[in-house]
């Protein structure tokens, strides 16, 4: 509720030009460096996945967000990038096991 309606102050203060380019700038900025560090957290936990590297490579390569990838289904994975079932299993059981063992390292600390 409360970021739809700064949603539409933004658009309404644009609209009358009460906006500052600066202030504009600084949001991109932000926006584009979130992403940034999203895009980092996917690479660094593909590249711990226990699968080949040219897998690994296909996965960053498609952008998909970390937040997908965590909870995507073998089918959907196999049909997104393209490749059979029996290696999508692979994939996502890979990310399963990245994540039970993050889980079990997080538990037992």
């Amino acid at each position: 509720m409360i970021a739809t309606v700064a949603r539409r102050k933004l658009h309404r203060d644009i609209q009358n030009d009460n906006y500052h380019s600066d202030s504009v700038s600084y949001c991109f900025s932000n926006l584009l460096q979130r992403r940034l560090f999203q895009k980092s957290l996917m690479q660094d936990f593909v590249n711990q996945l226990d699968i080949a590297d040219g897998l690994k490579q296909l996965l960053i390569s498609r952008d998909i967000s970390l937040k997908d990838l965590l909870h995507i289904s073998y089918s959907e994975l196999g049909e997104y990038l393209d490749i059979d079932d029996f290696v999508a299993r692979l994939i996502v059981f890979a990310i399963k096991n990245k994540i039970k063992t993050y889980n079990n390292l997080n538990y037992h600390q």
